[in-house]
């Protein structure tokens, strides 16, 4: 047993506007005779990433670790972060394997 962490992404279709109903048509081909409403898919998947979690406890979940659903904003500088963090760790990582790493923090 472990920590099983999910991003989705969900959009909602107005099936009275045309055009949405030509995409969901070509997306979805075997829907065409049902109203298709939200399309929900998962992103990225963890395992026993207690940092990441601990983040979106912290930032997202307002401190709640209760397992329950919550919306991620898009304008969340989370993502931003992200990027600079895989910049950063692609760089450390064409080092040599003998450096060694540490980290530090401040207020």
């Amino acid at each position: 047993m472990g920590l099983d962490m999910y991003l989705t992404a969900e959009q909602f279709f107005w099936t009275n506007d045309k055009k949405s109903v030509e995409r969901i048509n070509k997306l979805f081909p075997e829907m065409k005779r049902n109203k298709l409403k939200y399309v929900i898919y998962e992103i990225g998947y963890w395992r026993k990433a207690n940092h990441i979690h601990n983040w979106f406890v912290k930032n997202v979940q307002e401190g709640e670790d209760n397992c329950g659903e919550y919306s991620v904003s898009r304008d969340d500088y989370y993502f931003e972060k992200c990027e600079d963090t895989i910049k950063i760790i692609n760089k450390a990582l064409k080092l040599p394997k003998v450096w060694e790493f540490s980290y530090h923090s401040s207020w």
